[in-house]
């Protein structure tokens, strides 16, 4: 991941001077800093860094902003996932509030794929931020448009995880069904998948506070000990469930233990 960075960085300098008049440079430099930026979310410290290169990104895509509007709109993409792994959660207000702005000003923004991505990662943002209906919102915006099995994944899991929150457990019944029919539609249930549809089936049953601490604490486990394994490690990139459980059998709300987590492995 250094090597990575070092490279990314080098071939942005290299690109720094050149004269921007011409579209071809521009899309070359929008092609390094739209890279550089997904990098940059694995590297939260390098806040200024990333400030500085989403300025250039934006202004890179500016003079064709209407015919490069998922360019645009996934500037502010990157800026939710980099505040969400810096622990900035509460910025991603703003961000949002100034995305739904620029969109407004695009012409066929609901045509790009990356309107739906920003969907999917404001939805979990929303989500962290106990703003639970804005959540819901984002959440009915992703899932109306086919998007990456990813990406779907991650919006399906999260809308269980919001309705067992919001305790809709009639229409978490039906949810399940649902969501294990499209994951098994794919060809293959990871182990992550199938132990939240598991653990939402038996949770919202009619259950003991005692016997749910203790449910909670199994699937803490299991998550654990599934994310040691490299193919199912990449879906907790997009909802940190086991921290989400932990803030469960403490009590504590959930940003509060993703903001400790942060502070802690800074």
């Amino acid at each position: 991941m250094n090597k990575s960075y070092y490279f990314s960085r080098k071939g942005v300098e290299i690109l720094d001077d050149v004269d921007m008049k011409l579209a071809a440079n521009r899309a070359r430099l929008r092609t390094a800093l739209g890279a550089h930026l997904l990098l940059l979310r694995y590297f939260p410290k390098k806040d200024k860094e990333f400030s500085d290169c989403l300025k250039k990104y934006r202004s890179a895509i500016y003079p064709e902003r209407q015919q490069l509007a998922g360019r645009y709109i996934d500037s502010y993409n990157s800026e939710l996932l980099f505040n969400i792994k810096s622990g900035m959660y509460e910025a991603n207000t703003k961000v949002l509030t100034k995305a739904a702005a620029a969109i407004n000003g695009l012409k066929d923004f609901k045509n790009t794929g990356e309107y739906y991505y920003l969907a999917s990662n404001a939805a979990y943002s929303e989500f962290i931020n106990s703003r639970f209906d804005n959540c819901q919102y984002w959440i009915n915006i992703a899932m109306s448009e086919t998007i990456s099995y990813k990406a779907q994944t991650h919006v399906r899991l999260l809308s269980l995880i919001l309705n067992y929150e919001l305790k809709n457990f009639e229409l978490l019944e039906s949810q399940m069904r649902s969501t294990y029919r499209y994951l098994k539609s794919k060809g293959r249930l990871l182990k992550y998948e199938k132990l939240v549809l598991d653990f939402i089936r038996v949770s919202a049953k009619n259950i003991t506070v005692n016997q749910l601490l203790e449910l909670f604490e199994r699937m803490r486990i299991q998550l654990i000990e599934i994310i040691k394994d490299k193919d199912e490690k990449k879906a907790f990139e997009d909802v940190d469930l086991v921290t989400w459980l932990e803030s469960k059998i403490k009590g504590i709300k959930f940003i509060d233990m993703l903001t400790e987590k942060v502070n802690t492995t800074a």
